[in-house]
């Protein structure tokens, strides 16, 4: 099959206009043969001009109405194909600006991260710190110092004692002496809740010195973990994971209990730890009674902060 180049085509166009100009002059030729060339008479051979008409419009005419027909095609033709390399050059500067934008993008959350990590480990560093430093005196006879984080080891002793239940007070009996009475355990919830909101909180005196900081340091880096918005929420759990890699077994066991009291780790700080798992590699099993345990997974919270910083 015969395939017509635009080439060819434009070819045969010129050739037909070519072809109209020869017909129109052997047109005028035949029609003018033997004619008079010139006259002084002002009156035209209507016949003659008539024929002369005729025969341009049905040669002439038609072919450059032809040519100007396929002239028009390639000008069309040539048009789509501006049009199309003109669409082919924006779609191309279009990816083009598609992926300058992703590199910033990518700038962008590397610097946000950046900047996020930077905060992180310094605070990380500044909680490992704080640690090490943390001292505490008892105030018994002999005294006894305590520092780092033996002290959670020495607060744990407290706390299973608390987690034993209720300690009934001390009677005399009837030679003078102390009677001691084992504890009963607790029965239900609401006596556990009655227990954090007096029996721990007078414990806590003691040792309010020395934990305070701990765990006002500790909720802090959570609490910026959660409200950053320098991270995608599904890398926060990464970063929580780090913080809780730090944590021994006695500061779990220490940061349950004091996630249960009102006004101390509930409710913001117990929020954070059941929203980040932060008690995902503690040990219930530790505790002398697991309805401490019990309570803490049945206890409802809520999201405190609403996304806002306080």
């Amino acid at each position: 099959m015969l395939k017509l180049t635009s080439k060819k085509i434009e070819l045969i166009a010129i050739g037909l206009l070519l072809g109209g100009v020869i017909a129109a002059f052997v047109g005028f030729i035949i029609f003018t043969w033997r004619q008079n060339a010139f006259v002084t008479d002002m009156r035209a051979d209507t016949s003659l001009l008539g024929n002369l008409g005729s025969f341009l419009s049905g040669t002439v005419g038609a072919t450059w109405s032809l040519a100007s027909v396929i002239l028009f095609y390639l000008a069309l033709k040539e048009q789509r194909k501006d049009i199309k390399i003109n669409q082919d050059a924006l779609n191309l500067q279009i990816k083009e600006l598609e992926d300058t934008r992703m590199v910033y993008v990518d700038q962008s959350n590397t610097f946000k991260t950046q900047g996020f990590e930077n905060t992180f480990f310094q605070l990380l560093q500044l909680h490992s710190n704080t640690v090490k430093e943390l001292s505490y005196s008892s105030g018994g006879y002999p005294e006894t110092h305590t520092n780092g984080k033996t002290i959670f080891i020495v607060w744990k002793q407290q706390l299973d004692h608390f987690a034993k239940g209720y300690t009934p007070d001390s009677e005399q009996d009837e030679f003078g002496g102390w009677v001691n009475f084992p504890s009963i355990p607790y029965k239900n919830f609401e006596e556990v809740y009655q227990a954090l909101d007096t029996k721990y909180r007078l414990m806590y005196l003691d040792f309010e010195n020395t934990l305070n900081h701990y765990f006002r340091q500790l909720y802090h880096i959570f609490k910026y973990i959660h409200l950053s918005t320098l991270i995608p929420d599904e890398r926060k759990a990464f970063y929580s994971s780090l913080v809780r890699a730090q944590l021994s077994q006695n500061e779990l066991y220490a940061l349950l209990f004091n996630s249960l009291v009102d006004g101390y780790g509930d409710p913001k700080f117990i929020f954070l730890i059941k929203r980040y798992n932060i008690l995902k590699n503690f040990n219930p099993d530790g505790i002398p009674d697991p309805i401490i345990w019990e309570y803490y997974l049945d206890k409802v919270v809520v999201d405190p902060y609403n996304h806002s910083v306080d």
